[in-house]
Formats: structure tokens, sequence, C-alpha cells
């Protein structure tokens, strides 16, 4: 294992705030890895995949915070995929400076320059273009033996050898917890520490710690709706967040502007799983969406809630959202 303080190789981007949580995850994310050469995020929009493949890789390359997992790399790329409409081969190409040669396919190219190198390759947003990432995925494992891949995704690759994590909600104060015992939680640090960003000063108290927790437990523990509740703070107190939470996507409506689009609002996180999900999965959207009963409440709420504001037949039958 490396020590903190090694210089290395990649692009991995700084962290733009304070990482919140996922310690145990980390941990045993990091143990994988060393036991595993594919491994991939899967999990809700919103979930934070992306974040914590990042902070993986940081944590396992540099030694910092876990004793367990690989050794043996010496950098780590993040290819992102999100906005990338060529070939997957072309975007690793790209970040990796390999360069095309005439006449040989560029994923062969690829898995030659790969061969000997000690590299944790992070393809992120795989799901648009699963099937390219995992032939992509699957030469590459099988040509470069010191690689390993993690990559973020809504539904796995389905590779020899992958190992699937489901990335799990922020962990949430229990009902009936009180005072210190709720403050502790990963949802409710993660709201104060977004809150104060948001608005400096802003602190749990007596007084207010109930209702973040509560607000908390309404948003599932998904990072993304509580980073952008946490920054309405900046407007109204965190008893009239919790009271408009009502309608979500009116309110969570204005997020981080340097945010990809997709993660910009709850309901542009929503629209972006909608247009993956194929003909028989939006046929079931679309009786839920309709259906008197149908729950309003847990992640299974939160996409029928926004199902009921942007699905209507026409928009099923063709595919697109209004």
């Amino acid at each position: 294992m490396q020590s903190a303080t090694a210089i290395l190789t990649g692009n991995l981007p700084a962290e733009p705030n304070s990482f919140i949580g996922r310690e145990r995850d980390l941990a045993e994310l990091a143990r994988l890895l060393g036991e595993v050469r594919a491994l991939t995020l899967s999990g809700l929009g919103g979930i934070g995949k992306t974040r914590l493949a990042v902070r993986l890789a940081r944590d396992v390359l540099s030694g910092e915070n876990t004793d367990e997992g690989p050794g043996d790399l010496d950098e780590a790329w993040l290819v992102e995929l999100a906005d990338w409409h060529d070939p997957v081969a072309q975007a690793v190409a790209t970040t990796l400076g390999v360069r095309e040669e005439q006449g040989v396919p560029l994923a062969q190219t690829l898995a030659e320059a790969l061969r000997s190198r000690h590299m944790l390759l992070i393809l992120d947003t795989c799901e648009h273009q699963v099937s390219d990432c995992a032939t992509l995925v699957q030469l590459l494992l099988a040509r470069c033996p010191w690689l390993r891949i993690i990559a973020t995704s809504r539904e796995p690759l389905r590779v020899r050898g992958e190992t699937v994590w489901r990335v799990p909600p922020l962990d949430l104060p229990p009902d009936g917890a009180s005072g210190a015992e709720l403050a502790a939680h990963e949802a409710v640090r993660l709201f104060a520490a977004r809150a104060a960003g948001a608005r400096p000063g802003f602190r749990l108290t007596s007084d207010n710690t109930a209702s973040v927790a509560r607000l908390c437990r309404t948003l599932d523990g998904i990072p993304l709706g509580i980073e952008l509740s946490a920054a309405r703070v900046r407007a109204l107190s965190v008893e009239q967040i919790e009271g408009r939470l009502r309608d979500r996507f009116q309110l969570l409506n204005s997020g981080d502007r340097t945010a990809p689009l997709r993660q910009q609002t709850l309901r542009a996180t929503v629209d972006w799983s909608y247009e993956l999900l194929d003909e028989a999965e939006e046929i079931v959207n679309a009786v839920a969406s309709h259906h008197d009963e149908a729950p309003h409440h847990g992640p299974l709420g939160i996409l029928v809630s926004a199902a009921d504001a942007i699905n209507t037949p026409a928009a099923i039958s063709d595919g697109r959202a209004p």
C-alpha cells in the first residue's frame, strides 16, 4: 500500500466539499477491490455513485482511511461518459492520451497500451452505453492483468468477473431517536454540512435537529435530494423546507449550476432515468403514475411522483417527456 504522501498519476478531480459518511462502505469496497478486478457501483440516480467511486480510488491509491485493498496500483483515471455519444474506447483513449493506430481497432490499441500498467480505471455513468462498456471491459480485463476497473451504472455491465455493489442510501436515524443520536447519522450530517455551506453559521440545534431528521427520512437518505434541500436554507427554515416537500420536484429545482445537467435538479435526475427505460418499464411506470393508490413515499414514491408530473400517454408512446 502506498503512503498517503505518494505522488500518484491520473486525473481524479479534487473534492469540491467535504465527503460525509460511508466509512463502512468504503472499507468494504476497498477490501473487495483487493479481491476482484471489475467492480460496478450500481444504484438510483442521485445516490452518490460517482462521488463514492472517486473517493474509493483516492483512498485505495493513497492508503488513507483503509488498511485493505490492492497495494499494487500507482495511477487512477476517471472517464466520464454521461455526455459521450461516440464509442467508449474513444473516450478512454482520449482521457489516457492513447493514439489510434491506422488499421488497428482502437480497443486493441488500448489493451496493448495498458497491458503492463498498474492502473485503476473508473468508467463513470455507463448506463446509456452499457453494451459498449461491457465489451470493452471484458477485453481489457482479459488483456491487462494489472488493470482494475470501477464502473458506475444504474444497471450491471454483466461481464465475466464483475462484482456488483448496490450503493445504499445514507444511514438514517430510526424513529424515536433524539438529540446527539440524531446528529450522528450520515444523512443528518450531510444536511448539516451542506446547509452550513449554503448559509454560514447554520448548525444543528435542539430546535431543528428533529426536523432535519424527518426531512432526511422523507428523502430516503438520497444524497442528491438532501443536498438540494440543504441549499434551500438560504431562504427557508428547516421547518419550512420540511413542510414544502410534499411537492418535492417544485422545491428541489435549483441545484449547483456547475453539476452535470442530470444532477442539477431532482426532476432532471428522474428525467435521465426515464430516458433509459425500455418500453416495458415505461408501461409499468405509466400504470403506476395513474393509479389512485400509488405510494408517494420511499424511492419508488419519488419516481412515481415524478411520473405523475412528466408522463402522459403521448410521452409514453414515443419515449419522450413533454
